[in-house]
């Protein structure tokens, strides 16, 4: 026969399973936000975590541009989700010119993750990190400070990468480097014709045009054209 002091222990036994059970059922149903801040870098990056507490939620690390250093990342994230079935990873990028390119080509790749990624200018970027914390720059603090706005914030993610946009940006990027550097050839020339064939400027103001390149090409000083034949100068486009 159970005595009222048994029942009431087993009773309460029960009520304290219950409420963790309870506990338990609310903790795995509620949205963990996990800010992820990247800082990149021509050769590696820097990658540090906070939760909402603006806690360290996981170990900061620098990991390679490489394979090898994406798989590193991709085991950490693994990690953190292993230990928090619910969590949302809202991942901020400091990108550094182009050196963010396959990161990010990367992490939109990550599709079982759910990564809300989201892009920074450095100048924005730095200057939330100066109103948060040290002045000083550090890869460590760039990306501590990344992790914070991306947790804190909660920014729109950024659409996935589209390739032929990326092809095209690369494309306009070669032309505007071609039209630099014929700008600093011609700029040359000009210096050359100055010291050597100035008569030829006068007569002619744009030495770019084809034709006069070619009518040097052909007759290189001012002897040589002088002494040209019209005959030959007439056929040069």
């Amino acid at each position: 026969m159970t005595s009222i002091r048994g029942r009431r222990h087993s009773e309460d036994t029960h009520d304290l399973l219950v409420n963790f059970s309870f506990l338990g059922f609310i903790m795995n149903s509620v949205t963990l936000n996990i800010g992820i801040g990247i800082d990149t870098a021509r050769y590696g990056h820097h990658v540090s975590f906070l939760d909402e507490d603006k806690r360290t939620a996981a170990k900061p690390f620098h990991f390679k541009e490489d394979s090898e250093g994406y798989q590193e990342l991709r085991k950490a994230l693994d990690k953190l989700r292993a230990n928090r079935p619910n969590v949302k990873f809202l991942v901020r990028v400091d990108a550094a010119g182009q050196y963010a390119e396959n990161l990010i080509h990367w992490l939109h790749k990550q599709y079982d993750l759910g990564l809300s990624i989201s892009v920074g200018t450095p100048l924005k970027n730095k200057r939330y990190r100066e109103a948060h914390y040290d002045k000083r720059k550090a890869d460590p603090i760039e990306s501590l400070a990344c992790a914070r706005f991306a947790v804190i914030e909660k920014p729109e993610p950024m659409p996935a990468p589209d390739a032929a946009f990326g092809a095209l940006r690369n494309t306009v990027s070669a032309l505007e480097a071609c039209a630099t550097n014929l700008t600093r050839l011609v700029n040359q020339l000009y210096m050359l014709l100055a010291l050597s064939f100035p008569e030829f400027a006068v007569v002619i103001s744009d030495i770019s045009k084809g034709y006069a390149l070619k009518m040097l090409a052909k007759y290189p000083t001012a002897k040589r054209l002088g002494n040209a034949k019209l005959d030959s100068l007439l056929p040069l486009p």
